[in-house]
């Protein structure tokens, strides 16, 4: 019998929708067994330098790194839309990291990822 692991396929995506939907597609049409999709995100939080964040009072800045959070939210809410809009059966989790590496790391730990899509940018972006 089947792992409960064996059977999601975790999909990597970023904060621009148009390009990641394209990458959530293809793990959508491609998805072997019929495997739930979750789909994972790792936030990076607004960088503040030290003196912008001193010319700001502290609620600025919690407002500020609270509207980062939100617009992740809206990302990921657009990302599960778009899964139910394919009649695919989706979950999302995020984490909030300054690296993206050692966030999706620390997803497959915490996860025990099995089968991970993680996409890249398209090469006309390099033109």
């Amino acid at each position: 019998m089947a792992d409960h692991q064996d059977m999601i396929t975790y999909v990597a995506v970023g904060k621009d929708v148009k390009d990641c939907k394209s990458i959530l597609s293809w793990a959508i049409e491609n998805n072997v067994g019929g495997s739930r999709i979750c789909i994972i995100h790792v936030h990076k939080p607004a960088k503040l330098f030290p003196l912008v964040r001193s010319l700001m009072t502290e609620r600025k800045v919690r407002e500020r790194l609270e509207s980062g959070t939100q617009n992740m939210h809206a990302i990921m809410e657009e990302y599960f839309l778009f899964c139910q809009q394919k009649g695919v059966q989706a979950q999302t989790q995020t984490i909030e990291m300054n690296s993206i590496r050692e966030g999706i790391l620390k997803l497959i730990s915490k996860y025990g990822i099995r089968k991970l899509v993680i996409g890249s940018t398209s090469a006309n972006h390099y033109k």
